[in-house]
């Protein structure tokens, strides 16, 4: 290797061509930048060290950066230090570079030696740049002086840089981008036209025209600015002398891109797009400007000297076109590999390749297209939401946002518009996710890091700040008594957002456990509950006047029969704990559960299942049901010591039950089964179409499915004890036909169907049959009965309480029974059904 291969070494060859000129006019020639660098070079050690270098766009420290380049120092680039203190010490104190170069507070330049340690340094190392552009973060990119050569030279190449050439340093010098356009411009022996000014001040501009640069290199966000100062009419008819601008550092939207390329082409100016990571010294792809209109969302081609490839989850090249894969980048500007501490400076080269964490693909062209970044995807309930596209779809509705997130939520940054809660559902509804994922914030500005590029973080902490101080003000609200209809309801449902005049119970999300919080709050109200209010809009709920308050109240006998089959449950598991055997002629509330269950999917839920939004109903559902059992699985498995993979699969149904008061929850892994099994179906668009237009007559035509594969054994029972889905789920459907009998002959084939077919499975005097009958009858032909108030609200504060009377009534029981040795079954039923009650309102105190 000899040294005039570097562009560092090479500089006295354009002798008295100007190499650098400062916004106050200084010019100096490349003879004498040579001799300032000769200079600096004499204060620094003779043996390799490591220099930092306040990376400014100032002339001092362009002198001492060639000067470590051409004495082998590598090189760490920190902001503006008077600034960034905090941030930096991180750097310093961890890497203890030798030397630091810097400014005082007047701005003077001095070389200060920092540290007296014998670093092992590899010979090949030359700059060590933050990976994230702020320096906050001691993870370094480690660059070879080979490195640096390739990249400038390829850069030059394709975007032909002559000695004529002048750019300005529009750009912060510490940042890849910035750096490249100082070592692709010196490399060529064009001008550098040297300011740290924005491009928002009029002096970056007077400087600019003064000295008839050539060259803007920019990131989205320049452009931006350029429009803010309405660039194409102030300032541009000054520019005769301009030839094209450059714009890497982040995606810019497609708009801008056609916007930018027709007005440049207007003006017989290019623009390139270019793509590149720091990890690749700067750049790795460029789009030709002669094509930018007809691709403006490509990234264009490999640079000289570069090129990509594309691979699989199972790292198979992909060599098909408009096939997407990871993107990886192979050529000689590739790093030589990260630094986390100052062992690492003494590594050799590591990498060949660079997996770049973005998605792509390449059309029959070779043009490359980015279709979205690896970290820029949450995974949300198991989907992973591509956080551009978001941004995109608002940007279709006229929302300038910046959208970021994690895996616990999305952080949407409103930078121009406002987002209404309609948009915000209508993006939850496409994503299929709930609304209360999203933290909306309204951002002043863009929040930039040091590098120009957005500062994502920035927005997700704002947006979280925010809903944690709305939080704050909500729970200071909580003990409030509600003091209008509105109010009552929206507590009752524990929104999290104020609800719309036409929302109704259904479309926010109330189901079976919260139907009825929110039937007492509208019976307080209104005196009495209006029917199918569920369905109503809450604006029409308002107008219905208030009756005066009667000793009696619509029952619901849906809740009803809740309550009796809850309680029947609690009776047989208490009776076959007292006498220790089970009476079968009571047993059977758990499947009148199940025809409930079946009967509240249709009721609340067939929307979202019309919908395909399946998540949106079994998300919930394993939150409120099946995640509290696996905390009493979890607690008795590690207090016993006794560990059942069955039960932790939610699959221990299908074995025989264990000895223990676990038992009785193989109902909950059950109705799991059944309410996957049912719900999966409506992923299909066909299917999903059929069943909403018919969804009585394809309710029975399920049924009768199901009923066959239960009497004819058709999956060979495989079930202990017929508590699967084989053997239960057209249990769940009965539930789903008797919502939608609707007509009188609807009504009247369910009723037979009913009175045949539960007799015919369990016989006239088995308890499952008298569960399954009344239930089914009062519900189709007695949906309401008047009842004195005080049975009423015995009702009501058993029947919302129900699950949790399920969940938790084997602990009274075992312990009153086990324990206590009490058996009075009276007695040990109502300290059950209590336990569940007091647990219930509890947690409705604690909104949990």
């Amino acid at each position: 290797m000899t040294n005039n291969r570097f562009f560092f070494d090479t500089l006295q060859n354009y002798n008295d061509a100007i190499a650098i000129i400062t916004k106050t006019g200084e010019k100096l020639s490349y003879r004498e930048l040579v001799i300032q660098v000769n200079q600096f070079s004499l204060q620094l050690d003779k043996t390799q060290s490591l220099l930092l270098i306040e990376a400014v766009n100032e002339l001092p420290a362009i002198i001492a950066y060639l000067a470590a380049l051409r004495n082998h120092h590598p090189v760490i680039f920190l902001p503006n230090m008077g600034n960034n203190n905090d941030v930096n010490t991180k750097v310093i104190n961890l890497y203890q570079p030798n030397w630091i170069y810097r400014r005082d507070s007047t701005g003077h330049w001095g070389l200060i030696q920092h540290s007296q340690t014998q670093h092992t340094l590899h010979p090949d190392l030359a700059v060590l740049l933050s990976t994230s552009g702020s320096t906050g973060t001691p993870k370094l990119v480690r660059l070879s002086q080979k490195n640096i050569q390739a990249n400038a030279q390829s850069i030059a190449q394709y975007l032909q840089i002559v000695a004529t050439d002048k750019a300005i340093t529009a750009l912060p010098f510490h940042y890849s981008y910035g750096l490249s356009v100082i070592n692709s411009h010196l490399l060529q022996g064009a001008s550098l036209l040297l300011t740290d000014e924005s491009v928002l001040d009029k002096t970056f501009w007077d400087f600019f025209i003064a000295q008839q640069g050539t060259c803007f290199a920019g990131v989205p966000h320049s452009f931006e600015l350029l429009e803010r100062i309405d660039f194409q009419t102030k300032i541009a008819p000054r520019l005769s002398h301009l030839k094209y601008f450059t714009q890497a550092g982040g995606r810019m939207p497609v708009e801008k891109v056609k916007f930018w390329t027709s007005w440049a082409t207007e003006k017989k100016l290019k623009l390139f797009v270019m793509y590149g990571q720091t990890e690749a010294t700067a750049r790795m792809s460029y789009l030709p400007p002669e094509l930018a209109m007809d691709y403006p969302e490509y990234i264009g081609y490999p640079i000289p000297q570069g090129s990509f490839s594309l691979i699989d989850t199972e790292n198979q090249a992909i060599t098909e076109s408009n096939q997407p894969g990871r993107l990886v980048y192979q050529g000689p500007n590739v790093m030589m590999g990260y630094a986390l501490c100052t062992g690492d400076l003494a590594k050799p080269n590591e990498l060949t390749e660079l997996i770049t964490g973005d998605i792509a693909y390449h059309n029959e062209k070779g043009l490359y297209r980015i279709v979205g970044r690896e970290s820029r995807f949450s995974k949300i309930f198991g989907l992973r939401i591509d956080l551009d596209a978001i941004e995109h779809f608002l940007l279709e509705n006229q929302l300038k946002t910046i959208v970021t997130g994690n895996d616990e939520a999305i952080a949407i940054g409103v930078l121009d518009g406002q987002l209404s809660d309609e948009l915000l559902d209508s993006l939850a509804c496409r994503l299929k996710i709930p609304p209360s994922i999203f933290l909306v914030t309204v951002l002043e500005d863009v929040p930039l890091l040091a590098s120009g590029k957005v500062d994502y973080k920035a927005v997700l902490t704002q947006a979280q700040a925010g809903i944690a101080s709305k939080h704050q003000q909500e729970e200071k609200l909580a003990d409030v008594e509600p003091t209008s209809f509105r109010e009552a309801f929206c507590s009752a449902l524990n929104l999290k957002h104020p609800p719309k005049d036409e929302d109704s119970f259904i479309n926010l999300g109330g189901d079976s456990l919260t139907y009825v919080q929110v039937s007492v709050a509208i019976e307080n109200f209104l005196g009495y509950l209006p029917l199918h209010w569920e369905q109503i809009s809450l604006v029409d709920l308002e107008q219905h006047l208030p009756k005066k308050k009667s000793m009696f109240a619509d029952l619901d006998m849906e809740m009803l029969c809740r309550v009796l089959a809850i309680t029947g449950v609690v009776f047989t598991h208490t009776n076959a704990a007292v006498l220790n055997k089970l009476n079968w002629h009571l047993a059977g509330g758990s499947n009148l559960l199940l025809l409930l269950a079946g009967f509240n999917m249709a009721r609340f839920q067939a929307d979202k299942l019309f919908s395909g939004a399946i998540l949106e109903v079994l998300i919930p559902f394993f939150r409120k049901i099946v995640l509290p059992y696996y905390l009493i699985l979890l607690t008795y498995q590690v207090w016993y010591g006794k560990f059942a993979i069955s039960s932790l699969l939610l699959i221990s149904n299908y074995y025989a039950p264990p000895a223990s008061f676990l038992e009785p929850y193989w109902f909950i892994e059950m109705i799991w089964q059944t309410m996957l099994i049912f719900s999966i179906p409506f992923l299909l668009p066909a299917y999903r179409k059929a069943i909403k237009q018919r969804p009585y007559l394809l309710g029975l035509l399920l049924f009768a499915i199901t009923f066959l594969i239960k009497t004819l054994n058709i999956l060979g029972s495989i079930s202990y004890w017929n508590r699967a889905p084989d053997q239960l789920l057209y249990i769940f459907l009965a539930g789903w036909c008797l919502y939608y009998s609707k007509k009188p002959w609807e009504k009247i084939i369910t009723t037979v169907l009913i009175f045949s077919i539960f007799p015919f499975l369990y016989g006239l005097e088995a308890g499952y049959t008298l569960w399954l009958v009344s239930g089914s009858f009062v519900i189709l032909w007695l949906p309401r009965i008047k009842s004195p108030n005080f049975i009423y609200t015995t009702v009501v504060t058993i029947s919302a309480a129900s699950f949790y009377i399920y969940l938790f009534h084997m602990f009274p029981v075992h312990i009153m029974t086990t324990n206590l040795h009490i058996e009075s079954i009276p007695f040990i039923i109502i300290m059950a059904l209590l336990t569940g009650v007091l647990i219930h309102k509890t947690l409705t105190k604690l909104k949990l």
